[in-house]
């Protein structure tokens, strides 16, 4: 209907809930080149968010929030900055949302 929201490859609980995804609770995100480190967590809503710490504090957000806090830039698709965030997965692999947004694109439509 009018209200679906589309989903983007940059909606933590489409890579969450996709298995073909590597992404879940207790894998780490984090952007080339940059120091800031987060974790995916399930906060209290069941929604998942990247927990992260900027000055000390404890903070929690999406993943184009993290991308501000680490970059100072904006994610999005049309520059590189799909191809700088990386998730490093239990298993010891590291891909980028560029490398998901791709498998999605292939798996949905």
């Amino acid at each position: 209907g009018a209200g679906d929201k589309k989903l983007t490859v940059q909606d933590l609980e489409l890579l969450v809930n996709e298995p073909l995804i590597p992404v879940q609770q207790g894998t780490s995100v984090y952007c080339d080149g940059y120091a800031l480190r987060g974790t995916v967590v399930i906060n209290e809503e069941d929604k998942p968010v990247v927990e992260y710490t900027v000055n000390g504090k404890t903070r929690y957000g999406n993943l184009s929030q993290f991308y501000k806090a680490a970059t100072g830039n904006q994610l999005q698709a049309k520059d590189d900055s799909y191809s700088k965030l990386y998730f490093h997965d239990n298993m010891g692999g590291s891909r980028n949302l560029q490398e998901f947004d791709l498998l999605l694109q292939e798996c949905l439509y």
